[in-house]
């Protein structure tokens, strides 16, 4: 089981190159956590890239389907909000929403943000952190 990260998940639905590659590997045969914002996030992240020109409407429609079909375990953010709280000098609450879940269920955070990395270290977060991004190209491990 692992949390994934709305970036991470953007990633891994649009990026046709080594990191969404790394990423699908990542997470296959896992069971996904994530809380209930990931939809928005990932629904906005998809949508700007096809108003930004980087997905065709094909690409959008196969990346939102394929989104859809992820199982994803979604939960609620309201009782992870005390340990946002804590989290945000160094990450922003929605990153830190992210780090609280995984502390929560003693699992790694996937993400393709180094910064949650790090901020996650300054804070002295309970999970692990696997970054996924063009300057990793695999995991990055904290915690």
């Amino acid at each position: 089981m692992i949390a994934i990260d709305a970036g991470a998940l953007v990633m891994l639905l649009a990026d046709a190159g080594p990191v969404g590659e790394a990423l699908r590997d990542r997470v296959q045969g896992e069971r996904l956590l994530a809380p209930y914002l990931v939809d928005i996030e990932v629904t906005s992240a998809l949508l700007g890239r096809h108003r930004g020109g980087k997905l065709t409407d094909r690409e959008l429609e196969d990346a939102l389907a394929a989104f859809d079909d992820l199982p994803i375990r979604r939960l609620e953010h309201v009782p992870l909000l005390p340990r946002v709280r804590e989290l945000f000098t160094n990450l922003s609450a929605y990153d830190a929403t992210y780090v609280a879940l995984a502390e929560g269920f003693d699992v790694p955070l996937v993400t393709s943000d180094g910064r949650i990395k790090d901020g996650a270290r300054a804070k002295q977060a309970k999970c692990a952190v696997e970054v996924f991004n063009e300057k990793t190209l695999s995991p990055a491990r904290s915690g």
